[in-house]
């Protein structure tokens, strides 16, 4: 007993000692890009606009794969270090040859990430896959779709049309039928669903792999988790053996509990230069790296 009440505090001192070394790096990385910092602006007002994302009656019965540490933090006040859901923001609107963003995000838990995305697009189509239903917070501005099936639901509240798919990536049946619905090749993935190297390939091989635009955005959450970033560099290469011209990058970001947890390690395999963009637009990103 006596060592299980030690490791319990011994990880939990580490864990406060991560988060504080993280705010430090946040704090000595901060931009003073223009562009960003009003996006950054513009996501806390939409944050703050929201009270509580997942009441703890509905965390009880559906915890939308959110560990326990994390839902603690769910609503608390993010600080204006930059988060990924910043950066993504920052990086669709790089996007200026495009018409139209076609956007797709494997895993949405609460839509905490996502619903800043939509938020700040106007004509965009924007899917999601995720396994759990709509969280009751948004689920009354979306109507099924009886044309296809119980797991598809719509909505065009608002300036875009989103597509939400309730699915399992690892079933095939689902996967099958995801494929049957999207009209769309996309601009850019958020892979944020299972954190397993198991989950991460299947979504890519069944799900994105033939549905991306020629030129396109692939970004990968918590690549700190264990295979995670050798799955990311097997898809690095497999894309490339088809692809000219791609770029694998490597980071570390704040997520959407912003400052109250460590950064996530985060990646992106892209047909553009990031390094060029970044570079230009002044914007440095915590232990930034090209593979």
């Amino acid at each position: 007993m006596n060592t299980k009440k030690t490791m319990y505090r011994f990880n939990k001192l580490y864990r406060i000692i991560e988060i504080y070394f993280f705010r430090l790096v946040g704090k000595v990385y901060k931009s003073r890009n223009k562009k960003l910092q009003e996006i950054v602006s513009s996501n806390r007002d939409f944050l703050n606009s929201i009270d509580e994302f997942l009441s703890p009656e509905i965390y009880k019965s559906v915890d939308y794969g959110i560990p326990l540490h994390i839902y603690k933090e769910i609503d608390r006040k993010i600080d204006n270090s930059i988060t990924y859901s910043d950066l993504i923001v920052y990086l669709l609107n790089t996007f200026n040859d495009q018409k139209t963003i076609n956007y797709l995000e494997v895993g949405v838990s609460v839509m905490k990430n996502f619903m800043q995305i939509n938020s700040a697009l106007k004509g965009a189509n924007l899917y999601v896959y995720d396994i759990n239903p709509i969280v009751p917070l948004f689920s009354s501005q979306f109507e099924i779709n009886n044309e296809t099936n119980k797991k598809v639901f719509e909505s065009t509240n608002g300036e875009n049309k989103i597509i939400y798919f309730q699915g399992d990536v690892l079933s095939p049946r689902d996967q099958k039928k995801f494929g049957l619905i999207v009209n769309d090749n996309f601009n850019f993935v958020l892979s944020d669903a299972m954190h397993t190297a198991e989950g991460v390939l299947a979504e890519y091989e069944n799900i994105i792999k033939q549905n991306l635009s020629d030129h396109f955005i692939l970004y990968f959450d918590d690549l700190d988790f264990d295979e995670l970033f050798e799955t990311a560099e097997y898809v690095y290469k497999d894309l490339s053996s088809n692809r000219d011209h791609l770029n694998f990058y490597t980071f570390w970001i704040n997520g959407w509990v912003g400052q109250n947890e460590k950064m996530h390690k985060n990646g992106i395999i892209t047909s553009f230069n990031l390094e060029e963009t970044l570079k230009r637009d002044n914007i440095k990103l915590p232990f930034f790296k090209k593979h």
